[in-house]
């Protein structure tokens, strides 16, 4: 379950992780309805078959989930998430990225990327200081089952191990708009020639299930249900290669975090065991 603080109200997701949030009054925690972040996120099943809006909001599809994993960017404090919903005709997956200041304002429009040929959301993201990282584990849907009412969507999800994962770098907006401070030559060179998003693939036999990223930008650790603890370099163009494997733990990997100086590692399991890694860097 994920908080996070509107003035006096607060917003709680719910733990399915593909639903709507759902807001809540600070002072008694009474549930006061979904909320749908003032007309951001559209009503229906996440869904859409690519009919006109009209009609797919008759048949109660073409809607948006939102993510359960927001997070706050340690440089300027912006609280960061993403919504998305499954194009069922193009087999892939509709991404919003978002961003809020403590005031709960929108520094910056919303920024959008559809990732092909997937047909399962990501789990997690991660936030660097230019730019949005998805990590797609490379699963099939078989929705017939659910539609029937005979499986849980998590059931009709078949694992495609024998296929890469992919790592997806999504431009984030910030204060210049293209990822670099305002007022310098470096940032004038790059409206020159915008960034475009890089999509990668990782490696194979692999599920990745929470993301961190370095402060410093270079580098990617990722929690796998391999019981891994996968890093990744990222180069300036945002292109990530996969360098370096951790075997430490003895059961999934659930989650990853950097230290605030990027010097240390840490990663939790369903082992019980929270690992530090120090110098975590896949040059060293």
């Amino acid at each position: 379950i994920r908080l996070s603080l509107v003035g006096s109200e607060m917003c709680i997701r719910d733990r399915y992780e593909a639903g709507r949030p759902v807001r809540l009054d600070a002072a008694t925690l009474s549930c006061l309805g979904e909320d749908d972040l003032e007309g951001k996120l559209r009503e229906g099943m996440f869904v859409s078959a690519g009919l006109p809006a009209a009609v797919e909001r008759a048949l109660g599809v073409g809607g948006s989930a939102f993510t359960a994993h927001p997070h706050v960017d340690p440089n300027t404090e912006r609280l960061v998430a993403w919504s998305w919903r499954s194009l069922v005709a193009d087999r892939a997956v509709e991404t919003t990225f978002y961003e809020w200041d403590r005031d709960w304002r929108e520094p910056s429009a919303p920024t959008s990327f559809v990732l092909a040929a997937c047909e399962a959301a990501p789990h997690d993201f991660a936030v660097t200081e230019s730019s949005y990282v998805l990590i797609q584990n490379r699963l099939k849907v078989d929705p017939a089952p659910y539609v029937l009412g005979a499986k849980g969507a998590g059931e009709c999800l078949v694992s495609q191990p024998e296929l890469p994962v992919v790592v997806h770098v999504v431009p984030r907006p910030s204060r210049g708009g293209d990822g670099s401070s305002v007022g310098d030559a470096a940032n004038d060179e790059k409206k020159k020639r915008p960034r475009r998003a890089v999509s990668a693939a990782g490696p194979r036999a692999s599920y990745e299930i929470h993301v961190a990223f370095a402060h410093d930008g270079a580098t990617l650790a990722t929690a796998s249900a391999n019981y891994l603890v996968r890093l990744f370099a990222v180069d300036d163009d945002g292109a990530a290669t996969h360098v370096a494997d951790l075997r430490r733990h003895e059961g999934i990997v659930y989650g990853v975090a950097f230290s605030a100086d990027g010097s240390t590692l840490a990663s939790g399991s369903v082992d019980g065991t929270c690992l530090l890694y120090t110098s975590p860097s896949p040059r060293d």
